[in-house]
C-alpha cells in the first residue's frame, strides 16, 4: 500500500513588507506570473534530500484528465524529487483570481480495488488566489465519505472519511534574493501547510470507529520570482500508512541555472 501524501500542493500565502502598490503590481492583469506553471516548463535544482545532495529537473506540465473534469491541470512530473511513488492526489488550474486545486483521495488507494465511490467526487480547495498582501492566511477543509473500500486485516467494506486540511500564508513580499547565478527583485515567500487522513466510519477487526489508517502531513516553503517560478524551497514530509510504517523526509532545493 502506498502511502498518503501530497497535496502539493495545497493551499498557498505569506508574511511581508506588502502595500497597495505592490498589489498593484502582481495583479493578474498586468501579465507578471509568479509560479510559471505551463506546459513544459523546467527549472534545475541543486538539492539536498535528508543530507544528501545532488541536482534534479522538475517539470510542470498541463494535462487534460478525466479524473479532474475536463479542463487543464497542472502536476508536477517528475515526483521523483521527493524520493516516493506515491500517486497524484491532486492537480492545480487557474482561474481569475489565481490557482485552486482539485482533490481526490480515491487515488491514493490501490488501484487493484475496485467498487469503491467517494462523495462529493473530488474536493475543490484554494491554492493561491489574489490578493497576495504580506501577512494574509488562508485555512480550509475538505471532507470525502469513501464507501466500499476493504479495509485490512479483513478486507471488509468499511466506510472512511478523507480529511484534508490546509492553510497558507504569504511570509514576505517584495524581497531579493540570489539564485541561479542572477538576482531576482519583487520576490514572494509562501508557506503551505496541508494534511491528509483517512479515518474510520465503522468498526472493523482491530479498528474502531474514528481510527485514523493513514495519515500524511506537509509543510513548503517557497521562494518565488516573477516570470522565473520557485527559485528556492524548502519541505519536510511525515506520515503513516496502513501498516503503520512511519516515514519522514526533508528536502531543500535552490535555482541551479
Amino acid at each position: 500500500m502506498q502511502r498518503l501524501t501530497k497535496l502539493i500542493p495545497a493551499l498557498v500565502f505569506l508574511s511581508s513588507c506588502g502595500s497597495a502598490s505592490l498589489l498593484d503590481r502582481i495583479s493578474p492583469e498586468d501579465g507578471r506570473d509568479w509560479l510559471c506553471l505551463v506546459p513544459g516548463r523546467s527549472w534545475v535544482y541543486s538539492m539536498e534530500m535528508d543530507g544528501q545532495p545532488g541536482p534534479l529537473i522538475i517539470t510542470n506540465h498541463l494535462v487534460l484528465t478525466s479524473l479532474f473534469a475536463d479542463s487543464p491541470h497542472v502536476v508536477l512530473s517528475n515526483s521523483s524529487w521527493v524520493n516516493r511513488q506515491d500517486p497524484q492526489v491532486s492537480a492545480w488550474y487557474r482561474t481569475p483570481r489565481g490557482w485552486r486545486q482539485h482533490c481526490d483521495l480515491l487515488l491514493a488507494l490501490p488501484a487493484s480495488v475496485s467498487g469503491v465511490s467517494a462523495q462529493p467526487a473530488r474536493l475543490d480547495l484554494p491554492l493561491l488566489e489574489m490578493p497576495w498582501v504580506a501577512g494574509t492566511t488562508i485555512r480550509s477543509e475538505g471532507i470525502q465519505l469513501i464507501e466500499g473500500f476493504p479495509l485490512p486485516p479483513e478486507n471488509i467494506p468499511v466506510p472512511l472519511e478523507g480529511i484534508v486540511t490546509a492553510s497558507s500564508s504569504i511570509e514576505a513580499t517584495d524581497i531579493g534574493m540570489d539564485a541561479g547565478g542572477k538576482r531576482h527583485e519583487e520576490c514572494i515567500v509562501v508557506r503551505i501547510i496541508s494534511e491528509m487522513r483517512l479515518v474510520t466510519g465503522a468498526a472493523s477487526g482491530p479498528w474502531t470507529r474514528g481510527d485514523s489508517i493513514m495519515y500524511s502531513r506537509e509543510e513548503l516553503l517557497l521562494w518565488l520570482a516573477p516570470d522565473t517560478g520557485i527559485i528556492r524551497f524548502e519541505m519536510l514530509r511525515d506520515g503513516r500508512d496502513f501498516w503503520n510504517r512511519y516515514s519522514r523526509t526533508s528536502v531543500r532545493g535552490e535555482l541551479f541555472n
